[in-house]
C-alpha cells in the first residue's frame, strides 16, 4: 500500500510538471551541482 501511494504521488508530480510546462508557467531555475568522478572506473 505504501509503495502504491508513493507511485501515485510520483505520477501526480509528473502530471503537474507537464501541466505547468504546457501552460507556460514552468520556470527554468538552474543550480550548480558537484560532479565527483572516481579514478578507479573499470
Amino acid at each position: 500500500m505504501q509503495s502504491a501511494s508513493k507511485t501515485m504521488a510520483q505520477l501526480l508530480d509528473k502530471v503537474l510538471l507537464i501541466a505547468e510546462a504546457d501552460s507556460g508557467q514552468l520556470q527554468y531555475q538552474p543550480s550548480p551541482i558537484n560532479l565527483l568522478f572516481s579514478k578507479n572506473i573499470n
